[in-house]
């Protein structure tokens, strides 16, 4: 439902008794409920993207990069029959394969309308994975998109190694708290009251 105006030019030239009108609205209304075909694609693809993500623990090996890892478990979803290409909205959007934060690279900001940041491997790219080591003490957060059949899932878990501060294992449990409480909701239940829920659930804690 975007185009470029050089786009919105030719169509103008190509189709001159067309009136041309903005379909955002609608496409979107189609697109936020899914039928059961659908529904059936993204189950589907969930089954495989879990099953890449249960290869994760055996796929680490001591000494890695965080780099490295992502490596291998885009390996890991590839082998399972993951496309390897991912559609994603908005202007100036760019998204591989998934993300990988370890440790303080998950505060680093960047400019992208994600969740998540990371300095990434290059200024030009800047956001995940960034080159830092895997070492004791460090949490780890796997973010990796599925696409096997034209439908995207999306699973983020999250690892550590060895132990990890009081205050990240309590942040862990918060997480884990305000993600049970939320499924509890309903279908249909706006985005907006499951973020307010979500917020007023941290600001208590």
């Amino acid at each position: 439902d975007v185009m470029t105006v050089a786009e919105y030019n030719r169509l103008s030239q190509v189709f001159p008794e067309a009136e041309i009108a903005d379909a955002s609205a609608m496409f979107r209304a189609l697109r936020s409920v899914k039928s059961e075909f659908e529904q059936k694609l993204l189950k589907e693809d969930g089954i495989h993207h879990q099953a890449a993500y249960e290869r994760i623990p055996a796929i680490y090996r001591a000494g890695m990069t965080d780099v490295e890892l992502q490596i291998e478990i885009e390996r890991a979803l590839r082998l399972e029959g993951c496309l390897g290409l991912f559609r994603v909205q908005g202007g100036s959007m760019e998204l591989f394969m998934g993300n990988i934060l370890v440790g303080d690279n998950a505060d680093s900001p960047t400019p992208y309308d994600f969740a998540m940041g990371g300095a990434g491997a290059d200024a030009s790219l800047p956001v995940g994975a960034s080159g830092e080591p895997i070492v004791a003490g460090k949490t780890v957060m796997v973010d990796a998109c599925g696409n096997f059949n034209g439908y995207m899932t999306d699973m983020t878990r999250c690892f550590r190694v060895g132990e990890v501060s009081e205050l990240a294992m309590k942040a862990h449990e918060l997480s884990i708290s305000v993600n049970r409480r939320l499924a509890q909701f309903g279908a249909g239940t706006p985005a907006k009251q499951l973020y307010e829920e979500a917020v007023k659930m941290v600001e208590e804690a």
